[in-house]
């Protein structure tokens, strides 16, 4: 019976580990210590292969103003977790930001390609048609 529940509570210990991590990135994020929340959210995606914390690293490092690390980090995102929207979503974005909006476009609407309801994607698509337009005028 010891056995039993000291696995239960060293299972919720674990699960507690990268939530308060989590939330320690957050915290840096919020207070705008982006480098300092990347590094966070790398410590989370080494030790529990947790992959939307690839999206955070991206978002932390754009903030920061390394975009070859926030492109690295989404990159990484699609390709472990690439059955999902929000990966291509954040490409998108990470593309419109460095004013690449043909594949902006294109990364938005794969989004929106693989979930319709992912609407947000399909507004972010027309979005950069629209600066491309006002761009090029």
């Amino acid at each position: 019976m010891t056995l039993c529940v000291r696995s239960i509570l060293d299972h919720r210990t674990l699960m507690e580990i990268p939530l308060v991590m989590l939330l320690d990135g957050l915290n840096k994020f919020r207070k705008k210590e982006f480098k300092e929340a990347s590094a966070i959210y790398t410590q989370i995606w080494e030790r529990f292969n947790f992959a939307p914390t690839l999206n955070m690293i991206g978002y932390a490092n754009m903030q920061a103003d390394n975009m070859a690390a926030a492109k690295n980090a989404f990159a990484e995102y699609i390709t472990n977790n690439g059955g999902h929207p929000n990966p291509y979503d954040s490409m998108g974005e990470y593309l419109e930001n460095m004013k690449e909006y043909d594949g902006a476009y294109d990364y938005y609407m794969m989004a929106f390609t693989l979930d319709s309801t992912f609407s947000v994607s399909k507004v972010r698509a027309d979005s950069v048609r629209i600066k491309q337009q006002a761009d090029n005028s």
